[in-house]
């Protein structure tokens, strides 16, 4: 079980280590290639462990159909937009500082390199591989222990908190689904509306409130 951790840790860090250096070589770019190029060590990592011996969960597909579960997607937006504006006021009290990122480009650009490749990358480094790693700590405690280096993975102390809430949910829905693309989809939705309300303000987060409480009420139904 320690082995499997210390190669699941290891795979985390190797995945920021790997974006934050093509990030900082390339720049806007770099978010692009780095992304790419992490969630490949993280796939590669996974199939030398494989070879070497540790165990690994075999359901996990990357591509299913996953039925139903992209409706908890409104829910899971909602729930981390409050968590981060909580965070947002907890750190701001605080003095803790956010990390500056500049959002510079068409927005479509902006909502590849800050939205869907983030998303994609991680999911499948978070929601699959880690938790395909760490099947000696059974459902529970893969769940757990992806989400604790997802969150710490965001390196600021206002963003830990609702990261390890976004791990342990999307994880939920990673392990109930049986694949990481519900999980692909609810988390670049959700970084789609943070940046939209962090490029257009209030206008963005009225409109985004409301597409996210009418979608709330149909997927109730």
């Amino acid at each position: 079980m320690k082995r499997s951790f210390t190669v699941g840790a290891l795979m985390a860090l190797l995945f920021l280590l790997t974006r934050s250096f093509f990030s900082a070589l390339l720049g806007g770019a770099g978010e692009l290639v780095g992304g790419i190029a992490a969630t490949l060590v993280s796939l590669l990592t996974l199939r030398v462990s494989v070879l070497v011996g540790l165990p690994r969960r075999v359901y996990y597909r990357l591509l299913s159909p996953a039925g139903s579960y992209f409706l908890f997607t409104p829910f899971f937006i909602l729930a981390i937009l409050g968590l981060s504006t909580l965070a947002g006021l907890i750190g701001s009290a605080a003095g803790w500082k956010d990390p500056a990122v500049s959002y510079e480009g068409p927005l479509a650009w902006l909502l590849l390199i800050h939205a869907l490749v983030p998303a994609v990358c991680e999911e499948i480094t978070f929601r699959y591989c880690l938790p395909s790693l760490l099947a000696p700590y059974g459902k529970a405690g893969a769940i757990l222990c992806s989400s604790v280096l997802f969150a710490l993975m965001h390196t600021s102390p206002v963003r830990i908190p609702y990261a390890l809430a976004a791990g342990l949910m999307l994880g939920l829905v990673a392990e109930a689904s049986h694949s990481p693309l519900p999980g692909i989809v609810m988390h670049c939705l959700n970084n789609a509306c943070s940046l939209l309300i962090t490029l257009y303000g209030l206008p963005a987060l009225v409109a985004v409130l409301a597409v996210l409480g009418t979608a709330a009420v149909i997927c109730l139904f």
